[in-house]
């Protein structure tokens, strides 16, 4: 039989730009090219806490982990005949938009709930910029919505809710169809940028006030890129 003849195990904290480092290195020694990348590391914490680079945790986990790790492996992505990179978002973006005077809730009262919906809401947008700028032509970004699934994760994080949906969440094999769908779909029935759920496109602005401007999309982009410079 054919198929995958090896497979690597390998260790990443996402929230940590050290371990971004070491994970890509280490991944540098074993592949020749990747093929595709899945940003699904999650966290919903529901009091303020920094990553060991002194980021707010979610946004560490979601935003800023996942761009350092995009640019990191970029020549390996390259390398790839038909490279794809998905974005794990989330429906709780629709109530938020990304908050440009204080991605780090270094203002403003910390809300669990809402920084979770606000990096979710980030990477939809982080899919976008990354599919319109050309530097990255050739790779296709999206993101996509999973749909309520019953996972470990999320009966910790909001257990009353949990317990309250239990019988209408997915499986957690219906939360992934549509990840293993948009990496294996013919390429030229994808839109490069677009924000999937259940294999089908959706419009990501559902709320009034919940859109950014070309020009905060444009700061978010930048604040992203000082934070991870080296």
């Amino acid at each position: 039989m054919g198929g995958i003849s090896k497979v690597y195990v390998l260790h990443l904290d996402v929230s940590s730009f050290a371990s971004v480092r070491s994970f890509t290195q280490q991944v540098a020694q074993v592949a020749t090219h990747i093929d595709y990348i899945v940003h699904n590391a999650g966290a919903l914490i529901h009091e303020r806490r920094e990553s060991d680079t002194g980021h707010e945790m979610v946004l560490a986990t979601h935003v800023l982990g996942p761009f350092y790790l995009t640019h990191l492996l970029l020549n390996l992505i390259r390398g790839s005949n038909d490279p794809r990179i998905v974005f794990v978002s989330s429906g709780g973006m629709y109530a938020e938009k990304i908050d440009t005077d204080d991605f780090e809730y270094r203002k403003k009262k910390y809300d669990g709930v809402r920084a979770y919906a606000r990096t979710k809401r980030m990477q939809v947008v982080l899919a976008e910029l990354f599919a319109s700028n050309s530097t990255y032509d050739g790779i296709t970004f999206t993101s996509m919505h999973p749909g309520w699934s019953y996972t470990p994760g999320l009966s910790s994080a909001l257990p009353a809710f949990t317990r309250w949906l239990k019988p209408f969440l997915r499986s957690v094999s219906q939360g992934i169809d549509t990840i293993v769908w948009l990496l294996s779909e013919n390429r030229e029935k994808l839109h490069n940028g677009v924000f999937y759920f259940d294999r089908r496109e959706r419009k990501t602005i559902r709320l009034k006030g919940t859109e950014n401007s070309v020009m905060e999309k444009e700061f978010f982009w930048n604040f992203c890129q000082s934070s991870t410079s080296e």
